[in-house]
This record gives structure tokens, sequence and C-alpha cells, in this order.
């Protein structure tokens, strides 16, 4: 399955059943030119809503500790997994995993599939996200469009457009594997 998918900031969003999130990343995916679903994620929390599934992520930061992201179903408020994220990436393939049903699934960054080239600006900043295990895959391809020389923040304040390919149907790890796109984005600045 192949889908469509952009990324855009906003400052405010009215988001319904939760009120406005402020200074957020918003997500859309595509069928050809229908909504599939959208995910919402700022630095405190994170929403996917497509079908009739409403799913959030609690993104709790603590100073000495790991960092804990937890999965919730919104229909019945329980915990279906967690992200699990280095504290310190040893090297830019590995980004992060994902629990969920006692299932793993690694998120890792892959050759673009164009070949970068010094003077050729049309293959700069062009990216390749996996996200699956050895059953279930899903890869994000997406070019920003940055200068050479970039300032802290650039990355994840910048809005783009890219495309999933799946092995599958199953929505909530196509939005779980965006949200994985997006903490990717906003520590890439970081690397």
């Amino acid at each position: 399955m192949r889908f469509h998918f952009s990324k855009e900031m906003v400052k405010y969003y009215n988001l319904e059943n939760y009120g406005y999130l402020s200074y957020s990343r918003l997500y859309k995916v595509f069928d050809r030119d229908l909504l599939v679903g959208q995910c919402f994620c700022n630095d405190k929390v994170a929403f996917f809503a497509y079908n009739d599934e409403d799913i959030r992520i609690d993104i709790k930061k603590r100073f000495f500790k790991t960092d804990i992201y937890a999965v919730i179903n919104q229909k019945n408020s329980s915990i279906i997994g967690h992200f699990d994220f280095p504290e310190v990436r040893n090297s830019r393939l590995s980004i992060g995993k994902m629990t969920i049903d006692n299932s793993i699934y690694s998120c890792k960054e892959l050759p673009s599939d164009i070949k970068f080239k010094l003077l050729d600006r049309k293959t700069w900043w062009h990216y390749k996200i996996g996200f699956g295990n050895d059953e279930t895959y899903l890869t994000f391809s997406c070019k920003l469009n940055l200068p050479f020389f970039i300032m802290v923040g650039t990355t994840s304040n910048t809005s783009f457009e890219g495309d999933i390919e799946m092995n599958n149907e199953n929505l909530f790890l196509l939005f779980s594997g965006l949200f994985m796109l997006d903490y990717f984005f906003e520590n890439a600045d970081n690397d």
C-alpha cells in the first residue's frame, strides 16, 4: 500500500475533545486525495485519529531518568504500549522502538534512494526511515527544502511532504511510525 503525507507547523489548533494544542506539528495522511487520518505532536502529547480510532501518547520528560512515552487508547483510557528512545543515540541509524502487545517494532534511518552529491542541490536533504519488525514494515521517504548549512531548530520547524510504503493495512502502525518520524526530526538538529 502507498500513501502520501504532509507535515505542517501550527501555532494553535483546536482538536475536538481535547481543546487547543499550541506549537504543534500536524501530519496528514492521504490515500490519493482522500484524507486517511491525522497525527498531532508537540513536546508533551501526541494524538492520532483515523477511522474510529483515537490514540494518545503521553510524553513525560524526566531530567535524570529515561523519558516515558505511553501509548493510550482513548476509548477506554488503557495503556496499550510504549515507545523507547535511547538516551544518547550512538548512531543515526537506530531511532527507537515501540512495544505493543508484546511485539517490538524498530525504527531506523535507511539509506535514501537519492544519492547525495555535493554540487547537486536536488540531492540534498533526502531521508528514508523504516519502521517495523520481521513481519510488518513501512518506509517513509521525504525531502526537506533546506540550505546546505542549517541552523539549530531548522529541521524540526520545516514543513515537508513525503510518501509511505507499507506491506500491510495496519493504520495504527502507520501513525506510530509517523510519531517516530516526528521524534527523528525533532532531535535531528541535536545529532
